[in-house]
């Protein structure tokens, strides 16, 4: 889901916590202080938008808004990104995120699956322009994790370079077939589409 933080500073981690208090529901990137470390600039992010840009005042607790990296898009419109996670077909954990249409009920929808590229990167919750297009146009779209992103432990990395061909996206089809058991897709098959080196491959090995 989204990451943990832990802190060596206290001041820091209470600076941290008062402004996520300040812009509820989006994680926080801090970018730069001033040279008396008295100002600081955090940067918002989300699923919906590539996030605004703030200063923040140490002394006072007061914030200011810079300037949004991304005004062109209205979050109103724009569809949640939910973590989820399932059992492969040889009992893996999968983590993704799923994707459904805005103010559609999350039944008998297309679904399009989009793996990542790579293969050792790693989908996180951030803003998408491939899932909310696919989203915008009536989509469910799927994001996963398989065995081979980074972010697991390594022995399952270790195993997924050792059988690599055989076992790196053995945990795709899963998923498309638990939505199909759960109605979530319409009766057409699902479509899918990949990017990169990892992304392509995959269809590669789908196809």
């Amino acid at each position: 889901n989204k990451p943990p933080y832990h802190f060596f500073d206290g001041a820091i981690e209470y600076v941290f916590q008062d402004i996520k208090k300040k812009v509820p529901g989006y994680e926080i990137s801090l970018v730069n202080f001033n040279k008396d470390e008295n100002r600081l600039i955090f940067h918002t992010l989300s699923d919906k938008s590539l996030g605004v840009y703030f200063l923040y005042n140490l002394e006072n607790r007061e914030m200011q808004k810079i300037g949004e990296a991304s005004p062109w898009l209205q979050e109103k419109y724009l569809s949640d990104m939910k973590p989820i996670q399932y059992t492969s077909r040889d009992g893996l954990i999968i983590h993704g995120y799923l994707t459904h249409p805005r103010g559609i009920a999350p039944k008998n929808l297309p679904v399009s699956v989009n793996p990542h590229g790579g293969p050792w990167l790693r989908d996180i919750w951030r803003y998408n322009a491939e899932v909310q297009f696919l989203a915008n146009r009536g989509y469910a779209a799927l994001q996963m994790n398989f065995r081979g992103s980074t972010g697991y432990q390594f022995p399952r990395r270790l195993l997924c370079q050792k059988r690599q061909a055989v076992l790196h996206y053995r945990g795709v089809p899963s998923r498309r077939l638990q939505l199909a058991q759960r109605g979530n897709r319409c009766n057409l098959r699902p479509c899918q589409f990949g990017l990169g080196s990892s992304g392509g491959l995959g269809e590669h090995q789908l196809t």
